[in-house]
């Protein structure tokens, strides 16, 4: 595996899959995405993330989206990592589960310290209904639209080895600079 198809591993995941760095066109239809309402640009972005999952060689039994908090999906209206985990979910042929919830709100993570970051979603996330049942032994596919510390794809990692799965990896469309090293 070469550095660009993985990067520095948040603690609990078993690889990190990035698309590119959080610069350029890549912060631009992340932010067309998230903030300006964009839904069509899922489609493309979560085909690239799919070919990375491809081309690691990792078939998950699930693929996840990373919660929001339920303050900005109302405002939102979607949550980005849902659509999509639910793109790459059908470009890799696995099924698209939205296996986690937010516990409590938590801060946007933008500007924040990796130490402000982990204490913001530490306990922040939980399996959502009976998916724990089903978890024993899985391979999860989590899925998030930018990695900066890693602290909230870690946070959701351990809930799943908690609950007993092989394998968690993660897949971002980009990976940001936390602020301390821009």
């Amino acid at each position: 595996m070469t550095p660009r198809h993985t990067c520095a591993l948040p603690p609990a995941l078993d690889h990190l899959l990035v698309v590119g760095p959080h610069t350029g066109n890549a912060r631009r239809a992340v932010h067309a995405l998230k903030y300006r309402r964009q839904r069509d640009v899922a489609e493309p972005l979560g085909v690239l993330m799919a070919f990375r999952v491809t081309a690691l060689g990792f078939q998950p039994d699930l693929v996840v989206p990373v919660p929001i908090p339920p303050r900005r999906l109302a405002e939102r209206g979607y949550n980005q990592a849902a659509l999509l985990a639910h793109v790459v979910a059908r470009e890799i042929g696995a099924p698209s589960v939205e296996a986690l919830t937010r516990t409590r709100e938590t801060p946007p993570q933008v500007g924040l310290s990796r130490r402000e970051r982990l204490r913001n979603v530490a306990g922040a996330f939980a399996i959502a209904g009976d998916t724990a049942l089903s978890l024993e032994g899985r391979r999860v596919l989590l899925v998030d639209d930018v990695c900066t510390t890693g602290a909230t794809m870690s946070a959701c990692a351990e809930v799943f080895r908690a609950c007993g799965a092989a394998m968690v990896v993660g897949v971002v469309l980009s990976r940001s600079l936390p602020p301390s090293t821009k």
